[in-house]
C-alpha cells in the first residue's frame, strides 16, 4: 500500500483517543492523577463525539482512512457502558 504508514498513524491517533475516552478512572488512586486524567478523558470524548469535519477533526481522520465515525462512536459508548 502506498500510504500504509500514514494509515497506521491515523489509526493510532484514533485508537489512543478511544483508549483515553474509555479509561477506567476507578483504577486510579491518587487524587491529582485522577483530576488530570479526567481532563484528558473529557477532551478525548469531546474530540470523538464532535461532528466537526474540519482539518484534523475526528471525522476528517475517519474520512481519510475510510472508516465510519459513527461505528467508532458506538464502540466508545459500548465500552463506557452507556
Amino acid at each position: 500500500m502506498e500510504h500504509e504508514g500514514e494509515i497506521d498513524f491515523i489509526c493510532a491517533i484514533i485508537g489512543q483517543a478511544v483508549e483515553d475516552a474509555t479509561f477506567d478512572l476507578e483504577r486510579l488512586h491518587k487524587k491529582d492523577v485522577i483530576r488530570t486524567t479526567g481532563a484528558w478523558q473529557r477532551n478525548a470524548n469531546a474530540w470523538l463525539m464532535s461532528e466537526s469535519n474540519g482539518y484534523m477533526s475526528f471525522e476528517w481522520y475517519c474520512n481519510l482512512i475510510g472508516i465510519d465515525p459513527e461505528w467508532v462512536r458506538e464502540m466508545v459508548v459500548k465500552r463506557l457502558g452507556k
